[in-house]
């Protein structure tokens, strides 16, 4: 099975290039002052942020293309900085343009992503009432949320979502990476859609103690307000020190998932491309 046997290449060129644990966890620093300022007790949080989210704009696509090119030479038994940096000065500037056009292609399903929210949001807000801040109901509704979300969000932009592998490991013009994306992600469609649960997964997962942190900690609004695990039964009321150590630890698995997820994307786009594209097809007239 390739999503199987990608996985386990992957954790593979983890241990023979320790180096994408190095990139994985430089990039998780950048995210630190974010976390910090959420804790209250620091000026200006929202401008913190927001520098953070522009500089994560910025270098989000350079990081991409050198460790999508540290993570080819990893699985074929190489890999070090010097991989990522011969990656980010050969594909980077095509790499920032094809995340533009992502960013136009993840706007459009915006709005559609915005009416499953306000879906999800009344499925989960009729569940707590029903269930009176039990599991039940409540946990129904966030499944129907999260199974919604990937079928008219997720499996969408599964279709461009290998353009950065089409420039960086096959040297395609970023109109021809999205088309590459597209053709290897149709050819492939069962298994892109086990490859999109697993990624979604990971994240999920990564993601999920920091939403517990930050609906369990404490109001940040001030004395008077009140958390939302004051008001749902099933929610863990936390000190601040807690939600610090659970954001934490989310940070530290998002981290090691990056490391891991990099070469398993470059496995799988290897393996489903080489069922799509015919060897002539890179070869000059």
């Amino acid at each position: 099975m390739v999503i199987v046997r990608s996985l386990s290449e992957a954790v593979g060129a983890v241990r023979t290039a320790p180096s994408l644990l190095l990139v994985s966890f430089a990039v998780v620093v950048l995210q630190i002052p974010t976390l910090v300022t959420q804790q209250g007790g620091i000026a200006a949080p929202s401008t913190v942020s927001l520098v953070s989210s522009v500089v994560s704009f910025v270098v989000g696509p350079i990081v991409l293309a050198g460790a999508i090119t540290l993570a080819g030479d990893a699985l074929d038994g190489g890999g070090d900085l010097g991989s990522f940096v011969a990656g980010v000065q050969d594909h980077a500037v095509g790499v920032f343009v094809g995340y533009l056009g992502l960013l136009f292609v993840a706007a459009v399903f915006s709005v559609v992503g915005f009416v499953v929210f306000l879906i999800g949001g009344l499925f989960i807000g009729v569940g707590i009432v029903l269930g009176g801040g039990g599991t039940g109901v409540s946990v129904l509704g966030a499944l129907a949320f999260l199974v919604l979300l990937f079928v008219v969000f997720v499996v969408p932009l599964l279709f461009v979502h290998f353009f950065g592998h089409a420039i960086v490991l096959d040297d395609q013009s970023v109109g021809d990476a999205f088309r590459r994306s597209f053709a290897v992600v149709r050819g492939n469609f069962p298994g892109m859609l086990g490859y999109g649960v697993v990624v979604f997964g990971f994240s999920f997962v990564a993601g999920l103690s920091g939403v517990v942190g930050l609906l369990g900690g404490a109001g940040t609004g001030g004395a008077d307000t009140l958390s939302l695990a004051e008001t749902v039964e099933w929610l863990p009321a936390l000190s601040g020190t807690e939600v610090l150590a659970l954001q934490a630890g989310g940070l530290l698995l998002s981290g090691l998932f990056s490391a891991v997820y990099w070469p398993f994307s470059v496995a799988v786009y290897r393996e489903f491309r080489d069922r799509v594209v015919e060897p002539a097809t890179d070869e000059a007239p």
